[in-house]
């Protein structure tokens, strides 16, 4: 974003190290979705992706630094840095995205931009109410 005197301030970063895009391609077929916050100096949200192994071991697989919890901060995450730092192949064999906190500005989007994907929200959060 442009500021303004020829300024730049960096909103969002999305990515993923070489060990964790091996993982995920190795192991696709499920991801958790997570938004941690005030993890950081500047108190805003970390978006993680995470998988699981063969021996139901979490790896980490990929990082989204962002400006806000809104749902085009979502759109954002699963229609660009997604799709360019994962890759179509790997999202083809993604079969269950668990999201584990009860935010519908994290479901929304999904629901909206993914065919055959089975999306689930946290048995955690029962009281949430998923959209149809």
């Amino acid at each position: 974003m442009r500021v303004s005197n020829g300024c730049d301030i960096l909103l969002a970063l999305a990515w993923i190290t070489g060990k964790e895009i091996s993982m995920l391609d190795r192991f696709p077929e499920v991801l958790f979705a997570d938004v941690t916050e005030c993890t950081n100096k500047e108190r805003r949200g970390m978006f993680v992706y995470t998988g699981q192994d063969g021996n139901d071991n979490i790896f980490n697989a990929l990082h989204f630094y962002m400006p806000n919890g809104k749902p085009q901060t979502f759109d954002c995450i699963y229609l660009e840095a997604k799709p360019k730092l994962v890759g179509k192949s790997i999202i083809k064999r993604n079969r269950v995205l668990l999201i584990t906190d009860c935010e519908l500005a994290m479901y929304i989007p999904h629901r909206e931009n993914t065919r055959d994907l089975q999306i689930q929200m946290s048995l955690t959060f029962l009281c949430c109410q998923i959209p149809p």
